[in-house]
């Protein structure tokens, strides 16, 4: 959907309900500022009973965390810009977007901003007077051209690269980490990636692209995180365990196809006494062509789990001598989705994931 223009903004925000209260809105006049820089965008009145209650309003087309900051930062401007010249009326700060969700109405509501959307979304604060709260409306308004969630799919690729690394001195050199990683992606989708997490207030591009909060990159994986989907699994015992996983390598190297051991222990203390060695694959019987190996899930010591190519399970292998094994990253969010022992476990491994992400904490 393309972006509403201001006017098309001012004329739906016209027909919002919001009963008892009655909204209008009232045209900025450019007399009333004498030619300065201090114009904002709309006035808004609400009518409540006998009370009308002004508000100074800075309307947005996309409400991104980057430019509601900004939008902060000039109501404030124009408040004081009230204030000093003693204007009659009292006025407050607001913010009208097509969509706030539910973390910005709460930043807003933190810090005594009002704000309306037109997808049914809004918080109206009048200190001591008026507290109108109401959230959870899905966004109606969906920009197109750019990418859903960042933190799934190919997208969470270039989230995972710039995670590990932390700098980059431009959208290629993005892309070719991305690749050296195992990682299939286009120049296009590490720019809307990247500006995404700019306009987060992850990184910034001045114009070196940097990494400035990891903990919160890494918060947005996991909420987003979904383990692989498994098109099938065969579990079983082998006779040999370590000659089984390099004929495993052998038999995916030969045909140009991945795979990964997910070994826990590798990157945190976790007992798996009579549990199977889970390994991922692209190809169940081309992984295990000329093992000798019996199904069954009786005493089983491996588990081999066909995963889609596209899944980032394979993404950023570790190698260690011959074989690959799924990173710490990976291991990491499988264990958030995963019993609480499991999720403990993941508490702890976060602590060296974020000692050793690029960026800063």
């Amino acid at each position: 959907m393309n972006r509403l223009t201001e006017q098309e903004i001012i004329e739906r925000l016209n027909r919002v309900e919001i009963a008892p209260l009655d909204l209008n809105c009232q045209p900025v006049e450019a007399d009333l500022f004498g030619g300065t820089k201090y114009r904002p965008d709309l006035f808004v009145n609400i009518k409540w009973g006998e009370q009308i209650f002004r508000f100074i309003a800075e309307i947005k087309s996309v409400a991104t965390p980057k430019i509601v900051q900004n939008a902060i930062y000039q109501l404030s401007l124009y408040l004081d810009f009230f204030r000093a010249r003693n204007f009659d009326d009292q006025y407050y700060p607001m913010i009208v977007a097509p969509y706030l969700s539910d973390g910005q109405i709460e930043e807003l509501t933190d810090r005594n901003i009002s704000g309306i959307d037109l997808s049914g979304n809004m918080v109206l604060i009048i200190p001591e007077k008026l507290f109108v709260l109401k959230t959870g409306n899905p966004n109606l308004f969906p920009a197109s051209g750019t990418i859903k969630n960042v933190f799934r799919g190919t997208s969470s690729l270039v989230v995972m690269t710039v995670l590990a690394k932390g700098e980059f001195e431009s959208v290629n050199e993005v892309l070719d980490e991305v690749s050296s990683r195992g990682g299939d992606t286009t120049l296009g989708t590490v720019s809307k990636v990247l500006q995404s997490l700019e306009e987060e207030f992850i990184l910034t591009r001045t114009p070196d692209i940097r990494l400035i909060d990891a903990r919160r990159l890494l918060q947005k994986l996991r909420e987003n995180y979904r383990k692989p989907l498994a098109a099938r699994s065969l579990i079983g015992k082998v006779v040999d365990l370590d000659a089984a996983l390099l004929k495993i390598d052998d038999n995916c190297d030969n045909e140009g196809l991945r795979y990964a051991v997910n070994e826990i222990q590798r990157y945190a203390v976790f007992p798996t006494v009579g549990e199977p060695l889970k390994i991922y694959t692209e190809n169940i019987e081309t992984a295990i062509a000329g093992i000798e190996f019996r199904p069954t899930d009786r005493f089983a010591d491996i588990q081999l789990i066909e995963a889609d190519e596209r899944s980032p399970i394979y993404f950023d292998r570790v190698k260690d001598g011959k074989l690959s094994y799924t990173s710490p990253l990976q291991v990491y969010l499988n264990l958030t989705q995963g019993s609480k022992r499991e999720q403990e476990v993941a508490e702890g491994l976060e602590k060296n994931i974020l000692r050793s992400a690029g960026g800063s904490l």
